[in-house]
């Protein structure tokens, strides 16, 4: 009976281990999908800030000179 105890409670520590990890893997890779999430909203805007047509640059007009 002793044996057949340790067995069950090794079998349930196996298997607590399993699902913590499972679920601490399922965590990380929300926060991961989070990061990526937040941290390219501004690398949008970044970028449809520099592609933004500029105006055209205002050159003085020329003098004749002769």
């Amino acid at each position: 009976m002793s044996s057949n105890s340790f067995d069950e409670v090794m079998r349930k520590a196996i298997d607590l281990n399993v699902r913590y990890y499972s679920t601490l893997g399922r965590l990380a890779a929300d926060y991961m999908r989070e990061l990526v999430t937040v941290m390219a909203e501004p690398m949008k805007a970044a970028v449809n800030a520099s592609a933004a047509p500029c105006a055209p640059p205002v050159t003085a007009p020329q003098s004749a000179q002769g």
